[in-house]
């Protein structure tokens, strides 16, 4: 499918448009690995998660990018300095570890009206135009990119009632969830709830905008 060829909801925003991608934290859950390496420098396959994040943006023709780091800074710099004028990259450098939603805040004043922001580790095989497009017209302040999985238990579950009865038996269940991604796009407005070098993770973010009646979609 040529991408060019849709209707370019990306191209009507082009200008008020930017890519935020999350990559400040250490990585726990990957060490030993890295120790050595930032998360997003890690190979998937015969590139960087973060080069195939990149690459998703560019093949839509968005070249407006903030990475924000703090772990291992130094290293995803010189990194980036391989694209050299390819794209329009600025990273921000925070002062403290302020969680996955937190550095989001040094764009409060920024020139975009609109943000897609990416975990770090999220490659997301989608069409872009279509997420920008369902939260363009659903006027949401938020939208949250969710995948469909199906979890199906090998075995007989037992069912019990509100007394903790036994009622019977479920064979083989399968059970449908909505998996938040890493990906989302928010108004650059609704970064004002986020207080300058305050430590915030993106779901703690979210649940405060929620409190504030805006507009989440998924």
């Amino acid at each position: 499918m040529d991408l060019y060829n849709i209707d370019q909801e990306i191209e009507k925003y082009s200008k008020k448009l930017g890519v935020v991608i999350m990559a400040g934290g250490k990585g726990i859950r990957m060490q030993p690995y890295t120790k050595v390496f930032p998360k997003p420098l890690l190979p998937m396959g015969d590139d960087t998660v973060i080069d195939l994040i990149v690459s998703k943006f560019l093949s839509y023709k968005i070249n407006n990018f903030y990475v924000t780091t703090n772990y291992k800074h130094e290293i995803i710099n010189s990194h980036f300095k391989k694209y050299k004028t390819k794209i329009n990259c600025r990273l921000i450098k925070e002062n403290k570890q302020l969680g996955t939603a937190g550095s989001l805040s040094y764009l409060k004043n920024s020139k975009e009206d609109l943000f897609f922001v990416s975990n770090c580790d999220s490659v997301v095989s989608e069409n872009y135009n279509d997420i920008l497009k369902f939260h363009t017209n659903n006027k949401n302040d938020i939208t949250i990119v969710a995948s469909k999985k199906s979890v199906k238990f090998p075995y007989g579950v037992c069912l019990l009632n509100d007394k903790n009865k036994f009622t019977g038996f479920k064979e083989k269940p399968n059970y449908n969830f909505l998996l938040n991604t890493g990906l989302y796009v928010i108004n650059r407005k609704e970064l004002k709830l986020l207080k300058n070098n305050q430590k915030i993770d993106m779901d703690e973010f979210i649940l405060r905008l929620k409190k504030k009646k805006k507009k989440i979609d998924v």
